[in-house]
């Protein structure tokens, strides 16, 4: 067996690897580290965390069982075990995992926020006095009296509010998360990690990108942004797009307050735009600047005609197929045979306890900016 100073080499190398996503490098390394260090618990969990990043959910959940057999106190390998379990589908297990991690660690942020992610897809059959699981149940069932042809009264929005905060505060008074976006996901994954590490390297746009739009909206001040919020989580979209709300936090990008819903034509986007525009202008009083643009606004700072979206095909900028060797130098690095997409988890309509931390932070940052509409 290799010494301790040469597993440290080793490590250390993996880490560099894995930072810079080449992943299939860094599992050459892993994978005869496990071998070598068979009753190494930080071995075992280092070698998942490798196959996580290859999307290999089945195998690396084998090697955090290992891990967790050698040290069952290992809040990290608890908390990959669950992230695993998560993207198989077992979501009452990766939740009972992640709330292990949490009991170990009380301050272990990973765990902390998957345990709020996952609660935005089911509502856990057990643990039901655990106190993430019951703010979750209290805020769900907090009413919210809206109709899509009626305007959202500020004072409505405002109790909606407070009522959801005192039960986080009643019941996780510590709690906070670092997450400023909600999301609405339906069962389509758009893979952006990947896409943004081929852009990221290479500057260049993945050719999946060019089918991907997005109907963008525009508030004024955050408390249309909470307006807007009810007015994505009840929209009937038969294909259930999946949505985001955000504060803007990116260099170089305008406005403050966004709402996105994606779309794979130009078509889909403007009947979306043309019914939401009705809505938000019965809901809202206004239709909070809404447009349709192509994809990712980092990637039409590089290429300004790329964010066009027209009926006309000529009009937009057509992907170069060149930049395919670019894309196959990162899937090499970041796929291999036993690569399998995660199960994405519908969410559930309605309020989470996710969602309320997530306005918390839309509350501060309006106030660090002046703006004093929710009071």
């Amino acid at each position: 067996m290799s010494n301790k100073g040469d597993l440290k080499d080793k490590v250390f190398l993996v880490k560099n690897l894995y930072n810079n996503s080449d992943f299939n490098q860094a599992l050459k390394l892993t994978s005869d580290l496990a071998k070598n260090y068979s009753d190494n618990s930080f071995v075992q969990n280092l070698h998942g965390v490798v196959l996580i990043a290859l999307n290999n959910w089945k195998i690396a959940k084998d090697y955090f069982l290992k891990a967790i057999k050698i040290n069952n106190n290992s809040p990290e390998a608890l908390n990959n075990l669950g992230l695993s379990e998560l993207n198989l589908g077992d979501l009452e297990q990766a939740l009972e995992n992640f709330l292990k991690a949490i009991e170990i660690k009380p301050d272990y942020e990973n765990a902390h926020d998957n345990i709020l992610k996952i609660l935005t897809y089911f509502k856990s059959k057990k643990n039901k006095d655990n106190p993430y699981i019951l703010a979750n149940k209290y805020i769900s069932e907090i009413k919210f009296k809206y109709d899509q042809n009626k305007h959202i009264d500020n004072i409505d929005i405002i109790n909606f509010y407070k009522k959801s905060y005192d039960i986080v505060h009643k019941n996780l008074s510590k709690i906070d998360t670092k997450e400023t976006q909600i999301y609405r996901h339906n069962s389509v994954d758009l893979n952006c990690n990947r896409h943004f590490k081929i852009f990221n390297n290479f500057n260049v746009i993945p050719e999946f990108c060019f089918s991907c739009f997005k109907v963008t909206v525009q508030a004024k001040t955050v408390l249309e942004l909470f307006k807007l919020y009810f007015v994505f989580d009840r929209l009937d979209l038969k294909l259930k797009n999946s949505r985001k709300l955000m504060i803007e936090s990116r260099k170089d990008v305008s406005g403050n307050y966004k709402g996105f819903i994606y779309c794979s034509s130009v078509e889909e986007g403007e009947n979306i735009k043309n019914k939401l525009k009705s809505i938000l202008i019965k809901n809202v009083g206004n239709d909070c600047s809404i447009s349709l643009k192509r994809g990712c606004s980092e990637f039409a700072l590089k290429y300004p005609l790329y964010k066009k979206a027209s009926k006309d095909a000529s009009e937009m900028m057509l992907y170069n197929k060149s930049w395919k060797k670019k894309e196959e130098i990162i899937d090499n690095k970041i796929w291999n045979k036993n690569s399998k997409k995660g199960i994405i988890n519908h969410s559930l309509t309605g309020s989470t306890l996710r969602d309320i931390l997530v306005m918390r932070n839309w509350i501060l940052y309006a106030r660090k900016i002046g703006d004093n509409s929710f009071h």
